[in-house]
Parts: C-alpha cells; sequence; structure tokens
C-alpha cells in the first residue's frame, strides 16, 4: 500500500509543480512515480514536461512509453507529432497526423488541414 500512495503523491506532486511551470522539478517527481509503476499518465505527462523544455527527444520517448502502454491516449500522438515536427522530422511528423486522422474520424479534416499545412510549408 505504501508504494501505492507514494505513487499518487509524487504524481500529484508533479501535476501541481508543471501547472505551475516548474518543469525541471516536475521532472523528477514523474521520474520518481515511475520507477514505483509504468503508467501511461504518467508517461505522457513527464513528455510534456519535457516538451515545455525543449526537451524534444526525451518527450517523444515518453510519448511512445505512454502510447505501448495506452494507445487510445490521442493526445500522445499529437503531443508527439508536434515534437517531431519542432525537431524538423516532418515526415514522422504527417505519419502521425495521418495516423489520428485515420484512427480518429471525427478529428479527419482537423489532422488532415495540419498534415497540409506541414506539406506547404516544407514545400516553400
Amino acid at each position: 500500500m505504501g508504494r501505492t500512495l507514494d505513487f499518487f503523491n509524487y504524481t500529484k506532486k508533479a501535476l501541481y509543480l508543471s501547472k505551475n511551470k516548474k518543469f525541471d522539478e516536475a521532472i523528477i517527481y514523474f521520474s520518481k512515480a515511475l520507477e514505483i509503476r509504468n503508467d501511461a499518465k504518467t508517461f505522457y505527462n513527464l513528455g510534456l514536461a519535457l516538451f515545455n523544455l525543449n526537451k524534444f527527444e526525451e518527450a517523444i520517448t515518453n510519448y511512445d512509453n505512454c502510447i505501448s502502454i495506452n494507445p487510445d491516449i490521442k493526445d500522445a500522438y499529437h503531443n508527439k507529432a508536434l515534437a517531431l515536427y519542432n525537431l524538423k522530422r516532418y515526415d514522422e511528423a504527417i505519419s502521425c497526423y495521418e495516423f489520428l486522422a485515420n484512427k480518429y474520424n471525427e478529428d479527419r479534416d482537423k489532422y488532415n488541414k495540419i498534415i497540409n499545412g506541414i506539406k506547404s510549408e516544407i514545400s516553400i
């Protein structure tokens, strides 16, 4: 029971720190929580904290970990695509958005607009 409580306390502290834009500190607590339990949302939130510090490669790793545990967290794919875009890995970003467009029909138009925007931007 103690480790479960530790996991939740670390996660709660990390979320508080992230909300207050203290991303370096949040990363420490998300990492401590992940030492106790591999949790999709915690990997996702760690990815967000890293993304906010422009640590895009590390963010991608954590989004991938999130997706491997729970492939239904749509924002993990979207944020992974944004990180890839920021790294100028445009083809990979487009692939993520194409996946989202195919998986989530209700958002297909939104993702296709993003894809077309990237394609027009890189063809300039």
